[in-house]
């Protein structure tokens, strides 16, 4: 991770690589991981970077219900923290069959820089569905 100067105070920031294939999205049965097929929604793959083991995000549906709790890092998704609005918001883009791709990928971004006290840049590899 580099450090990046934000209001007077060093931050880090992090990259956060979604892979496409793997990507669970517009689909009504999302999970952080979804077991039938190895899926999952873009949280679970943030969750996944940060060292959450993939027994406790098994067909969990969100992330303030992972099984070990959260990293410190992660807290943002907690129901008790001030950013869990966004954290609904990003739970309903990415699992909402109406939105288009672009609109999708362009709104997880959005969502992930603003909501965390470390910024995360989203990056999406791999080709869409």
């Amino acid at each position: 991770m580099k450090a990046k100067k934000k209001a007077g105070k060093a931050v880090k920031e992090r990259t956060l690589i979604i892979d496409r294939k793997v990507w669970l999205r517009g689909e009504s049965d999302s999970a952080l991981l979804r077991g039938k097929d190895g899926k999952r929604c873009c949280v679970g793959v943030y969750l996944k970077a940060l060292r959450v083991k993939d027994p406790y995000m098994l067909e969990v549906g969100r992330a303030d219900m992972v099984r070990c709790g959260l990293p410190g890092e992660a807290k943002w998704l907690d129901s008790a923290n001030d950013f869990q609005a966004i954290a609904w918001d990003l739970y309903g883009i990415n699992d909402s069959p109406s939105v288009l791709p672009r609109k999708r990928e362009a709104s997880v971004r959005r969502l992930f820089a603003k909501a965390t006290p470390v910024p995360v840049k989203v990056k999406f590899v791999g080709r869409s569905k």
